[in-house]
């Protein structure tokens, strides 16, 4: 059992905690690992989704069967996603020189954009503003350059979905950082 959930002061809290630990841990495990493809990575990745379950324990707890596992789902995918964002910026500094062709489909605003680390720390922090279901497609496919085969592979969607969010994402950027992206796009 995780030390966070025996910290949990309500008997009753705990117990019931212990019962989701039990019922969806391994799964949670195995679904994190899927992402991140690291033992300790993946108990961190479990144990924080603990951590949030516990923040939410009231709402959760009134939740059908459903909700609550598609919100464990999606807290575990978040924070796998998020892990694996750090350990990637950990490993590699940001190139100074990364061409973001890949974010404009066939919008000539940011044709050729080359940015420099500030800029491409202002476009990081627009992706992250997003919603995750855009934000992490743009992220793995612009900045770590990986195919859709791979970021199907990793988010576990299908090489289609991966396609139609990239490019979805592409728009809602676009149309959202426009002035943002012009200016990035003026100070080279």
């Amino acid at each position: 059992m995780l030390p966070v959930i025996l910290a949990i002061s309500d008997e009753n809290d705990r117990s019931y905690v212990e019962r989701v630990y039990d019922k969806y841990g391994r799964r949670l495990y195995k679904f994190a690992f899927s992402l991140l493809h690291n033992e300790l990575d993946s108990e961190d990745c479990l144990h924080d989704v603990i951590v949030v379950l516990i923040d939410y324990l009231e709402s959760y707890k009134t939740w059908n069967e459903g909700r609550r596992i598609n919100f464990l789902i999606k807290c575990c995918r978040c924070i796998a996603i998020n892990k694996y964002k750090k350990n990637k910026t950990d490993e590699q500094m940001i190139d100074p020189n990364i061409s973001i062709e890949n974010l404009r489909d066939s919008a000539e605003d940011v044709q050729g954009l080359t940015v420099s680390e500030e800029s491409c720390r202002q476009i990081l922090e627009m992706i992250e503003e997003m919603d995750p279901m855009y934000g992490d497609i743009l992220y793995l496919r612009c900045f770590l350059h990986m195919s859709p085969s791979e970021i199907a592979e990793r988010l576990g969607i299908s090489k289609n979905l991966v396609n139609v969010r990239t490019h979805r994402a592409r728009q809602i950027l676009l149309k959202q950082r426009k002035e943002e992206l012009d200016e990035i796009r003026n100070k080279r």
